[in-house]
């Protein structure tokens, strides 16, 4: 009996995959389509084996979101496609997008960040200079 052994290579669309995203200064410059895949293949969250629940907090008031959520925003923190997921969110705030965490963000943060987003659709810098970036998940989780 001989053994079968699976060799991998890197296809040809992951290829386009990784070409793009090198290409891209800014998540702005990408499909939704690519944001999607990015996220759902390299996000975070995807692997994380938090409840559902952690992802979608309850309270309307920010900081209480983001204290229900802190364990969600923790697992944003060192996600690298973060800035992805926040512009997908932006992008998708009437349907999907406007619930839970996305890019480390409760729904509150990210309704004052789109209003500066849509002035110049880019939600990378925002996302570096918005006033809930640099909190302690001890003080509500990092975002």
């Amino acid at each position: 009996m001989s053994q079968v052994h699976e060799h991998r290579t890197f296809g040809a669309s992951q290829w386009m995959t990784a070409l793009l995203y090198l290409q891209a200064s800014d998540p702005s410059e990408l499909s939704s389509g690519w944001l999607a895949y990015l996220i759902y293949r390299h996000g975070s969250c995807a692997s994380s084996r938090l409840d559902p629940d952690q992802w979608f907090p309850v309270a309307r008031d920010a900081a209480r979101a983001r204290e229900e959520a802190a364990e969600a925003i923790a697992v944003c923190a060192a996600c690298p496609v973060r800035g992805e997921c926040l512009e997908f969110a932006l992008r998708h705030n009437s349907s999907f997008g406007g619930h839970g965490v996305w890019g480390g963000m409760v729904e509150a943060d990210r309704r004052l960040l789109r209003l500066g987003w849509l002035d110049d659709s880019t939600a990378g810098p925002r996302l570096r200079a918005s006033p809930a970036a640099g909190r302690t998940a001890a003080g509500a989780g990092n975002v």
